[in-house]
C-alpha cells in the first residue's frame, strides 16, 4: 500500500486497473508518483501517476500501488520483506509480520548451528570428538 508517498516514489501496481473501460495499469507494472493531488470528489485517489497503456496521468488510492523504497533513507525494499535492510524501518501495519520475520531468521540461525553441533560430535554413530 501507498504509505505516505510523495512525489518522486517509484511504486509496483498490485493488480490491473482499468479506467474508462479501458486497461490502464497491468500488475506488477512499475509506476512513479508525479503528485500528490487529492481528488475533490473521492479523496481515496491521491496520487497521480502516468499511465503508459493510456498515456495520460491518472489518480489512484494507495490500496493500488506499493513502495519500493524506505520512506526513511530511500533505499530499495526487499519484494517480499516489510523492513528495510539499511535503516531498520518497518511499513506501517506489518510490524508483527516483520518481528515474525526476525524471529524467523533467529531460529534458522540456532538451528544451523545445531546441526553443526551435532555433526562435529560424530551424529549418531560417534566418530566425531571424544572427550
Amino acid at each position: 500500500m501507498g504509505y505516505d508517498l510523495k512525489a518522486g516514489d517509484t511504486c509496483t501496481v498490485q493488480r490491473q486497473l482499468m479506467f474508462d473501460g479501458k486497461l490502464a495499469f497491468n500488475k506488477g507494472e512499475q509506476v512513479r508518483v508525479e503528485a500528490v493531488n487529492p481528488d475533490p470528489q473521492r479523496p481515496g485517489f491521491k496520487y497521480v501517476v502516468f499511465s503508459r497503456l493510456l498515456q495520460q496521468p491518472i489518480r489512484l488510492r494507495g490500496i493500488d500501488i506499493e513502495r519500493n523504497s524506505c520512506f526513511k533513507c530511500g533505499a530499495a525494499l526487499d519484494p517480499h520483506g516489510f523492513k528495510c535492510p539499511k535503516c531498520g524501518w518497518v511499513i506501517p501495519g506489518q510490524e508483527v509480520q516483520a518481528n515474525r520475520e526476525s524471529w524467523d531468521k533467529f531460529f534458522d540461525k540456532q538451528q544451523e548451528r545445531n546441526i553443526r553441533r551435532y555433526n562435529n560430535w560424530g551424529g549418531i554413530f560417534g566418530g566425531g570428538r571424544r572427550w
